[in-house]
């Protein structure tokens, strides 16, 4: 994740989601979301990196998937990385700040401004209000932008209709510390658009 890109931004890094509540199509629309983050990364030159996440117990399986160097002024794709990122699925729980941290560190360590951090999820945990002051500080420091994906079902459940919204619980935790938050069923409407063109 060294340097920045020829407009002065710096790389993104996609947090993806790899709980068990994510197997099936919510983990391929995740993977889908976090490639194309990856191409519009290349296209800018930029660095990108993927943090695989899950719950408190589990390791965090990071992977850069751009190469030292450019081809044309784009960023070039690390294809062994691209494969591994696709083939990782730890299950488990659910853990938000464990990424979070894990994105913040990249970015502290290569002292790297300008960062798209995008955090890609089901699920549903906390987020302490003393990290989301550290991590909010950390924005402001280093021009750091949060984007939240929620990997919701197109058609509520019984659970959902009666109230009980995990998808309600996950966006009122992350938006502590989302800039900007939309959901796979929106990506086909001007939300997505304001996504990746924030990106």
């Amino acid at each position: 994740l060294r340097g920045d890109d020829r407009h002065g931004r710096g790389p993104v890094v996609v947090c993806v989601d790899g709980s068990g509540s994510m197997s099936g199509g919510r983990e391929l629309w995740a993977k889908a979301v976090a490639l194309a983050l990856l191409e519009i990364a290349r296209r800018q030159g930029r660095k990108a990196r993927a943090i695989v996440f899950s719950g408190p117990e589990s390791a965090l399986s990071e992977f850069d998937l751009t190469r030292s160097g450019r081809l044309r002024g784009r960023s070039q794709v690390d294809l062994d990385a691209v494969i591994r990122l696709a083939e990782c699925f730890p299950g488990g729980g659910t853990d938000f700040e464990k990424p979070l941290r894990g994105a913040l560190e990249a970015v502290r360590e290569h002292s790297l401004q300008g960062a798209d951090v995008v955090f890609i999820t089901d699920g549903e945990a906390t987020i302490s209000d003393a990290f989301a002051q550290e991590l909010r500080r950390e924005k402001k420091k280093r021009d750091l932008e949060i984007f939240a994906v929620l990997v919701d079902d197109p058609q509520p459940t019984r659970n959902t209709a009666r109230g009980d919204d995990p998808m309600a619980r996950a966006a009122r935790e992350l938006g502590k510390v989302a800039d900007r938050m939309t959901t796979v069923t929106e990506l086909t409407s001007e939300a997505a658009r304001e996504l990746f063109r924030g990106i």
